[in-house]
C-alpha cells in the first residue's frame, strides 16, 4: 500500500462510535482486554501521572497498569502543580514517596529497597509520569511540586517488549514494564515469595500479540508515514527553490 492511498483510507474512515468503546479500559470492544485481567494487591502503592494527551494514545499502558494493581491512582493532566490530591499526599506525612524517573541524582531502587524498614516504617509510594519522554522534563517543569519527591532509578536487564512503540533508546521500558521492574527487584531486594506481578506482563504480551495481528504487513509504519511526508516536503521546498 502506498502512501496516497493510505492517506485517502484514513481520510474515508468513520471515527469510532464511543457507544463502540469498553468503559472499563477504554478499548474498541474487539480490542478489549478486560478478561484478561488479573488485578492483585501491589506490596507498594503505585501513583500514575499520565499526560493528557497520552490518555488519548491507543496503545498507552498506564490504564493497563492500573486496572491491574487494586493499590494504584491513575490521574490525568498536564500540569499538577495545583492539583489538590497530588499535592495532599505530596505533603502527607503517613507515607513516603518516591518518583521512578532517572536523574543524575536518582537513587538505585536496590539501595532504597535495601535500607532497613526500621528505619522509615511508612508505607512506600511510587510516582510514575506516563508520557513521552520528549513531554516528562516539561511535565516536571509545568509541577514543580512533583520535584519535591525524592527520584529513584533502575537499569533494566533487557530491552522492551513493547514492539507496538518504538522507544528512543533499548534499556527504555513503557510505563506497565516499568512498574512490573518495581515490584520484581522489591521482591528480590526483601526476599518476599510471589508472582502476582507477572499479571501485568501477561496482560500487557496478550495485548501486544493483539495488535500484531491486525497489522498489515504491507503497510507502512506511523514513522514511515512521517518519514515520507517529511521527504515529500523537502522535495516541494526544493521545487520551490529552483524555480
Amino acid at each position: 500500500m502506498d502512501l496516497a492511498t493510505l492517506l485517502t483510507r484514513r481520510a474515508s474512515q468513520t471515527p469510532p462510535r464511543y457507544r463502540d468503546l469498553c468503559a472499563n479500559c477504554r478499548k474498541m470492544v474487539s480490542t478489549c482486554y478486560c478478561a484478561t485481567l488479573r488485578p492483585f494487591q501491589s506490596p507498594v502503592d503505585f501513583v500514575i501521572l499520565q499526560h493528557e494527551a497520552e490518555a488519548r494514545n491507543a496503545i498507552a499502558t498506564a490504564r493497563m497498569a492500573h486496572l491491574s494493581i487494586r493499590n494504584s491512582q491513575l490521574i490525568v493532566g498536564r500540569s499538577f502543580h495545583d492539583h489538590a490530591l497530588v499535592n495532599s499526599m505530596i505533603a502527607s506525612p503517613l507515607q513516603r514517596n518516591v518518583m521512578l524517573f532517572p536523574s543524575a541524582d536518582a537513587m538505585p531502587i536496590e539501595t532504597l529497597f535495601a535500607a532497613p524498614q526500621h528505619l522509615d516504617p511508612r508505607p512506600l509510594v511510587f510516582w510514575v509520569l506516563d508520557a513521552k519522554w520528549a513531554q516528562v522534563p516539561k511535565m516536571l517543569r509545568l509541577s514543580p511540586n512533583l520535584r519535591q519527591i525524592p527520584m529513584v532509578k533502575f537499569k533494566p536487564e533487557s530491552a522492551s517488549r513493547f514492539r507496538l512503540r518504538h522507544q528512543p533508546e533499548p534499556a527504555y521500558l513503557s510505563t506497565l514494564e516499568s512498574i512490573h521492574l518495581v515490584i520484581d527487584r522489591l521482591l528480590q531486594c526483601t526476599g518476599q515469595q510471589s508472582d502476582d506481578h507477572h499479571a501485568l506482563l501477561d496482560v500487557f504480551q496478550a495485548f501486544v500479540r493483539q495488535q500484531l495481528d491486525f497489522v498489515d504487513p504491507t503497510r507502512p509504519t506511523r514513522h514511515q508515514v512521517a518519514k515520507a511526508l517529511r521527504r515529500a516536503r523537502r522535495g516541494a521546498q526544493s521545487s520551490t527553490t529552483g524555480r
